[in-house]
């Protein structure tokens, strides 16, 4: 007898179906968010993971200003809205941190990635996916992390003048 007949004689269809599902969700990279991450002239950078471990999105501003949990705000309008910590992980398709700045400063940014805790889990190297969209162009990256490991520059980007100006805000010299 196959094991597939003996699946189906002992195990309810819808049963078997989400248990499949299931196990597939636990191995795959998290799909990517909705195209308009950041806002209309904005910024917006996601970090995304499927393990059930604390990892941590910092992004710098041109200013040199990092935004990340213990520093939620910046002076340039940078914002952490998501911070993921053990015990309270995202949905079975993976956990996710983003910083968002309402407008683009010209300049570079820099991200980093911390996997800062492995919440009594894992100790196994955790893939992780960070997706920057600016001024209407996306940037992306991947990577793996080790426990306790700092990725000092996961992704690195600019946003010209003309990027700034052509989303309607002007900057005075």
């Amino acid at each position: 007898m196959s094991l597939g007949r003996s699946l189906a004689t002992y195990m309810p269809r819808a049963f078997a179906i989400a248990m499949v599902a299931a196990c597939a969700a636990s191995h795959a990279t998290p799909a990517p968010p909705e195209p308009s991450l950041g806002s209309d002239g904005g910024v917006a950078v996601g970090l995304f993971w499927s393990a059930p471990v604390d990892l941590d999105l910092y992004v710098t501003d041109p200013d040199g200003v990092p935004v990340y949990f213990a520093n939620t705000a910046a002076p340039t309008g940078g914002r952490l809205l998501a911070d993921v910590r053990c015990g309270a992980h995202g949905t079975a398709s993976g956990s996710s941190e983003l910083v968002r700045f309402a407008r683009a400063l010209p300049g570079s940014y820099r991200v980093s990635v911390n996997f800062i805790d492995s919440c009594r889990t894992t100790r196994a190297p955790v893939t992780y996916r960070v997706i920057a969209d600016v001024a209407g162009k996306r940037f992306e990256t991947e990577g793996t992390l080790t426990p306790e490991e700092f990725q000092p520059l996961a992704l690195e980007f600019a946003v010209p003048d003309e990027s700034v100006r052509a989303h309607g805000e002007e900057r005075s010299s």
